[in-house]
């Protein structure tokens, strides 16, 4: 009985304190309306499953649509010819030889020293 009796008289000295906090002078019931639902738990809640909502929807606007890839490459061939010039080579080699061998007989004897190194 003491405790309840304890609650009582602890409820009742907190009631001048909320009586106080409801007068208070300056605030209409309008502003104190708007004041409430600003803050208020549902409406904080609702605002937030549409904005959950809103960014689902722009997640899944992207979905199922084709991709589209392109790719380009640039191929440069290059032709290799090889001619083989062996028997032109003999050929040229064999002239040249019969030419210088034929010079040191063009020439004067005074020049046949000069003539011989090239040839």
């Amino acid at each position: 009985m003491k405790r309840s009796l304890s609650k009582i008289l602890l409820a009742l000295s907190t009631l001048p304190m909320a009586s106080a906090a409801v007068a208070q002078p300056g605030i209409s019931y309008e502003a104190a309306r708007v004041a409430a639902q600003a803050h208020a738990p549902a409406r904080e809640a609702a605002d937030l499953s549409l904005a959950a909502a809103e960014d689902q929807a722009a997640a899944l606007d992207n979905l199922y649509r084709p991709t589209i890839t392109a790719s380009a490459s640039a191929i440069a061939y290059q032709k290799s010819l090889s001619v083989d010039l062996t028997g032109a080579k003999a050929d040229v080699a064999r002239q040249a030889g019969q030419f210088l061998d034929g010079l040191p007989g063009q020439f004067p004897p005074e020049f046949s020293a000069v003539v011989a190194a090239v040839a």
